[in-house]
């Protein structure tokens, strides 16, 4: 396999290829063939694909076949970046593209940056299994209309922080203060960024969001 590489405006239809292959199994398992990834179009992946607040990453084989891809979101002024479309293509799922991705994610984090966070399909063992495996922590089960549940995780990159779970309210009842605000029980300060966009996604349905929705069978 070659190196990981940033993809661009003109790998869209390649990568909504991959996509299209990759979330048929997700969208069996959860019995909802309506998944974001499914139905997200080619002018998505384009505009995507140019927005500076999104990295889009691939790998390719040593045909050039885009095989595996992961996007990262960071919008200016948050300190959570959010992980989502990572996806393998089905012939080579197990294979441990998944993890490569998932390692050098953090080589494109800037240093403001707490911790990441993502969601996924209840039904996907071999995914919850992966992002154990690299760091990432359940904090919340999200119940969809389509009978499954989405389970939210993060990663955190500082020491001394620990996030708010979203089956449970934010122990901290202190006012804002300038910039930061204590708490005992989150053993250190938080910034308000952070907490301004905690928990994730918790206005919206996550589950029908085009924000993040992780891929089939990619352990390894």
């Amino acid at each position: 396999m070659n190196d990981v590489v940033a993809l661009t405006e003109s790998d869209a239809g390649e990568l909504l290829t991959l996509q299209r292959g990759a979330y048929v199994t997700e969208a069996q398992a959860h019995d909802d063939p309506r998944l974001p990834p499914l139905v997200e179009t080619l002018d998505d992946l384009r505009s995507a694909l140019t927005d500076p607040a999104v990295t889009t990453l691939g790998i390719r084989d040593t045909t050039a076949r885009l095989v595996a891809s992961v996007r990262l979101t960071l919008r200016t002024g948050e300190g959570w970046a959010e992980l989502g479309r990572l996806m393998v293509a089905p012939d080579l799922q197990g294979r441990g593209l998944g993890g490569r991705l998932l390692d050098v994610v953090d080589d494109h984090l800037p240093a403001r940056v707490v911790g990441v966070r993502l969601f996924t399909g209840e039904r996907s063992p071999a995914n919850l299994r992966l992002y154990a495996r690299h760091g990432y922590e359940e904090t919340g089960r999200e119940q969809t209309p389509a009978g499954y549940a989405v389970v939210h995780l993060v990663k955190r990159l500082r020491q001394g922080f620990r996030a708010p779970r979203l089956d449970r309210p934010s122990p901290c009842r202190k006012p804002w203060k300038k910039k930061f605000v204590s708490c005992r029980k989150w053993n250190g300060c938080l910034p308000r960024s952070v907490r301004r966009t905690w928990p994730p996604m918790r206005s919206l349905p996550a589950w029908r969001t085009t924000s993040s929705f992780s891929s089939p069978a990619i352990s390894g």
